[in-house]
């Protein structure tokens, strides 16, 4: 029973009370006698001081027995919070799993009492030891055959294998033995359990909650280890697979982190450095990299930029890496050597660019073709056909049918003649003749009496070169037969200018407007390179009032 501050004091005051009246009475009743009484009230005094001594050092020494108590717990706490911190430190910093369990074995077994202890990852046949410290693998697989064989310590092993239920036990309790072993604190790790923690103690007296409590948190910090070191595996593999060079520069530009691929492929980007090394300011890329950097710490953002080194071309990305404190000092760089991939993106270009030459080429000679040799004999053949019609339709004696017949022909040939229309779809006349504005005026005013759609035009008097004013016609015949098909608009616009060197032709329609994926269509696609051709831009926008506006712009600064 704990007894409160004032309860002895008050049991000394009332033993004392009761010890007096009840010697008095005693003391009285033997003797009669003043001396003898003097002498029997001596020893009553004397007994008394006796008592309270002896009871005082009772006091005493249970306040000693207190107070070594606390300072023992005060003193195993303080272990115990400097064991787990020892032991979380590690887990933050461990270079391996390995590394991190044995070092956590270690520190356990440095601890007064700790006997031996264990990490270890798997089960049965499959499981890995880790860290071993204070005995040997075969002692642990030894006195794990113990601990199975036995019922209460069999089951409560099987409840932490399987669900992950600590096992804190003496071995007096268990039933079992164990060479210098006294208690067992076992705490599995990872859910489900895929490994074991195993503290064993040497003295039944260190069984204690607090030790079991730090067990418990020890075996958390390895948890968290051994994820932190899976992740860091896993992104290590990535970085060294990865067909992309990544480096990762500090502050000071000093080079924190290469993968293979810039070790093997990238050194022209940045040359053969070594790890703490930094890139010469006299090296090509010094300045580019420098900059972009400066940049992503100015912005904190990332910078995508493309380097020319040596003659080999690099789309690089520039990341930010934050550190705790949101500081931007190290900056990642993503490289990626696309110097074939442009060489074949400038010969594609320039075969499209062949390929939409010949095919102008070819038009305007079909246009020709059927304008002046085909139109021509046609025209011919209209004429004498009507010739014959009148001549026959003379002559009395000639079958009604084969007038008509003539009729016919004659009619056909009128509507064959109309192969200027073909023509001037193959290759407008008015663009050759009278330039690109013109020609735009004349296609506007045949679109808007083809699709009943309204049309205004803004379109100054400007001259163009010829390339240019070739797709920059096709590109505003591609966008009116876009809105004829796709927009349902009542009204479009057309508008060319020139300002500053700088051609602006505007195609915009109050239609229904156009979803991204449309960005992908082969009309679209063809308007984008047609654009590229000329040094050009394609815009294509979408109204905040409903609609579409198409702008190609020709000779901007990039």
């Amino acid at each position: 029973m704990k007894l409160r501050h004032w309860t002895i004091p008050l049991l000394y005051a009332a033993g004392a009370t009761v010890w007096i009246f009840a010697t008095d009475g005693v003391v009285d009743a033997l003797s009669k006698d003043k001396n003898t009484l003097q002498s029997l009230q001596l020893i009553k005094g004397l007994l008394f001081v006796g008592l309270s001594a002896a009871l005082l050092a009772l006091l005493v020494h249970r306040e000693r027995q207190a107070r070594e108590a606390l300072e023992q717990n005060v003193t195993e706490q303080r272990l115990l919070v400097e064991l787990v911190q020892r032991c979380e430190d590690l887990a933050r910093s461990a270079d391996t799993t390995r590394a991190l369990a044995q070092g956590v074995c270690d520190t356990l077994t440095s601890a007064p009492g700790v006997n031996s202890a264990l990490v270890r990852i798997g089960h049965g046949a499959d499981r890995v030891y880790l860290g071993v410290a204070g005995a040997t693998e075969a002692q642990f697989r030894e006195d794990l055959g113990t601990i199975v064989d036995a019922p209460e310590s069999a089951r409560r092993y099987s409840a932490l294998v399987e669900r992950g239920e600590s096992f804190h036990a003496t071995t007096a309790s268990l039933g079992i033995r164990l060479p210098g072993v006294e208690a067992l604190m076992m705490v599995g790790l990872g859910r489900p359990p895929s490994g074991v923690l195993a503290v064993r103690a040497s003295a039944a007296k260190h069984f204690t909650p607090g030790w079991q409590a730090a067990v418990h948190r020890i075996g958390l910090a390895i948890e968290a280890g051994l994820s932190r070191l899976d992740v860091r595996a896993t992104l290590d593999t990535f970085l060294e697979t990865v067909p992309i060079s990544v480096t990762v520069f500090d502050g000071e530009g000093r080079l924190r982190l290469i993968n293979a691929e810039a070790r093997a492929g990238a050194r022209v980007l940045t040359p053969a450095l070594e790890l703490e090394e930094r890139v010469p300011e006299s090296y090509e890329s010094f300045g580019a990299i420098a900059a972009a950097h400066a940049k992503v710490r100015q912005t904190k953002l990332p910078v995508v930029a493309t380097h020319r080194v040596n003659g080999r071309t690099y789309d690089t990305t520039h990341v930010p890496l934050p550190d705790s404190a949101g500081r931007v000092n190290s900056v990642a760089m993503l490289a990626r050597d696309i110097t074939d991939e442009v060489a074949l993106r400038q010969a594609l270009r320039a075969l499209t660019t062949e390929s939409m030459r010949l095919r102008e080429e070819e038009q305007a000679r079909l246009s020709r073709d059927l304008h002046d040799d085909l139109g021509q004999r046609l025209t011919a053949l209209k004429l004498q056909l009507r010739a014959i019609e009148r001549v026959v339709s003379d002559l009395p004696s000639m079958p009604g049918d084969l007038v008509d017949r003539v009729v016919e022909a004659s009619a056909l040939a009128d509507d064959t003649v109309h192969v200027q229309r073909i023509s001037q779809a193959l290759r407008p006349a008015a663009l050759e003749a009278l330039g690109l504005p013109a020609a735009l005026r004349d296609e506007v005013s045949a679109f808007s009496r083809r699709s009943g759609i309204a049309c205004t035009t803004d379109i100054e008097e400007l001259t163009v070169d010829p390339l240019v004013a070739t797709h920059a016609f096709r590109i505003a015949q591609e966008a009116l037969t876009n809105v004829a098909r796709h927009a349902r608009a009542k009204q479009v616009h057309v508008g060319l200018t020139k300002r500053d060197g700088v051609l602006v032709l505007r195609v915009e329609d109050d239609g229904v407007g156009f979803e991204p994926l449309h960005r992908l269509s082969l009309g679209l696609l063809s308007m984008d390179e047609r654009a590229r051709q000329v040094g050009g831009r394609l815009d294509l926008e979408r109204r905040e009032r409903g609609g579409t506006v198409v702008r190609l712009t020709v000779g901007a600064p990039p």
